[in-house]
């Protein structure tokens, strides 16, 4: 028997499809109107996958599966990748231990790196001084000794401390530092002078120590403005001339990558200690080390990751994204190098559902050149990380538009202030932002929006990007 379905009935079968589609169509309409008409996307390759955190639909997609160099966006897998390895409460431990041998007269500093990425200035002298209290500093002159076991490499035949693909020019800049077991104030230091009409000009290093040296260029002519450039591999820093003039005196400076992290940590323990009256010595004389007994023993322990990655991602630190792989590759493939750690992480990326052609990253924070990442497989990590236990913690560690890290500047006074958690990423001809938008209160999509291979400025690829999205709110008809 034939039987008729009311009209109406239909009509409410009918109508939430339609609205469904008229929602995801309204999206991809708005932001492919958006990228068509702006200027800035005619020469550069842009991808954007958005999709809905809860649901998984795919609300826009444009190049998704095509790779893309990420810069700093990499720091969504690294992140990722620490947390659900080592959980939120992951410490670290720094290990000072001071050595003596009454029978020979002396006495050793011995400070061991446990890979804490967050260890400065004011917990290495804090350790000392626990290590070596005031009751102690009669005691006699120290021999400082820093056991750090880093064993950083890009291929047997060439060691040194920096990541796979790096680009060599940006070594004297605080983003790309060496990497060391011991790492402290992420092995960068200010360096500072004083510049105006006099001709006497002054120098100084934070924190003090003997390792660093500053000369200034003979030519310089008082009243230039002076630039502050480093000798590659060495810590010699040069003052030389810039651009313009300067029309009264003031202090100038920036941070700047220490080149021997390792001396130069040696060196601010022994300017502690002599601020401290406490003499020291080039090294222990090699008939007494063997008559040398631990006297004392103190541990630093840094802050658990969920306080860390905050310090990480937040303001897009470079120093931590390579201490959480080398770490992670230490304990999953037993080597403290780079390619253990990508190693590990690529497995651990294949065991959550990423495809293993839809990305390749070889460091921790996104300086390579090497790396790559498709906007499909950043959504896919993002959604995982949305679904994960420890979302909490990754999600409230990523900038927040309008109000904190690299996106306190950007999407201010819109809807999406306060409402965009995403992680930016730049470095010449790239420029890239993915993470969550919660559009209301009851739904929050996921993006991924990269941008590669433009000329100049980042910033007509950043108001594109702010103004996609914006346009995630106005198309799911928020205020």
């Amino acid at each position: 028997m034939n039987r008729r379905i009311p009209l109406v009935a239909l009509l409410l079968l009918v109508v939430p499809i339609v609205f469904a589609q008229q929602t995801a169509t309204s999206i991809a309409e708005r932001l492919e109107a958006i990228i068509e008409a702006d200027p800035a996307s005619e020469r550069m390759h842009v991808g954007v996958y958005v999709t809905d955190a809860e649901t998984g639909e795919v609300l826009y997609a444009r190049n998704e599966r095509k790779l893309f160099t990420p810069a700093s966006n990499a720091k969504l897998f690294s992140s990722a990748f620490a947390l659900e390895t080592w959980t939120r409460d992951k410490t670290f431990e720094t290990v000072a231990e001071l050595r003596t041998s009454p029978e020979a007269g002396v006495r050793e500093l011995v400070i061991h790196g446990g890979g804490d990425p967050v260890f400065g200035t004011e917990d290495l002298r804090a350790l000392i001084d626990a290590v070596l209290p005031e009751s102690d500093s009669d005691g006699g002159p120290v021999a400082v000794r820093i056991e750090d076991g880093s064993n950083s490499e890009i291929s047997p035949r060439f060691r040194f401390h920096y990541g796979p693909g790096w680009m060599w020019d940006d070594f004297s800049y605080g983003y790309s530092m060496p990497v060391t077991r011991l790492m402290m104030d992420y092995n960068v230091q200010s360096v500072l002078v004083r510049e105006g009409s006099n001709p006497d000009v002054a120098a100084t290093v934070a924190p003090a120590n003997d390792a660093t040296r500053v000369w200034f260029d003979p030519a310089l002519a008082p009243g230039t403005r002076w630039d502050i450039v480093r000798h590659a591999f060495e810590d010699e820093y040069i003052v030389s001339s810039g651009n313009g003039t300067s029309q009264e005196p003031r202090t100038i400076g920036g941070d700047r990558a220490v080149a021997r992290p390792l001396a130069w940590i040696r060196s601010v323990a022994e300017s502690h200690l002599a601020e401290r009256g406490i003499g020291t010595v080039p090294g222990v004389p090699a008939e007494a080390a063997s008559s040398l007994v631990v006297a004392r023993t103190e541990i630093h322990l840094s802050p658990p990751l969920s306080e860390i990655l905050p310090l990480f991602n937040k303001p897009s630190e470079n120093a931590i994204g390579e201490m959480l792989l080398l770490g992670l590759g230490e304990q999953l493939g037993g080597e403290w190098t780079w390619s253990a750690g990508e190693k590990a992480m690529r497995a651990w990326l294949e065991t959550v559902g990423l495809p293993g052609d839809s990305f390749r990253l070889v460091d921790g924070s996104g300086l390579s050149r090497y790396d790559l990442i498709t906007p499909e497989c950043t959504v896919a990590l993002l959604s995982h990380m949305w679904r994960s236990e420890q979302r909490d913690v990754y999600v409230a560690s990523l900038p927040i538009a309008g109000i904190d890290g690299t996106l306190s500047g950007r999407m201010k006074d819109t809807p999406a202030q306060g409402r965009v958690l995403a992680k930016t990423g730049t470095m010449s001809g790239v420029s890239c932002v993915s993470g969550y938008a919660n559009v209301s209160e009851e739904r929050t999509l996921v993006f991924s929006i990269l941008t590669n291979g433009y000329v100049g400025s980042s910033a007509p690829t950043r108001t594109l990007q702010d103004r996609l999205c914006v346009a995630l709110f106005d198309a799911d008809g928020q205020p």
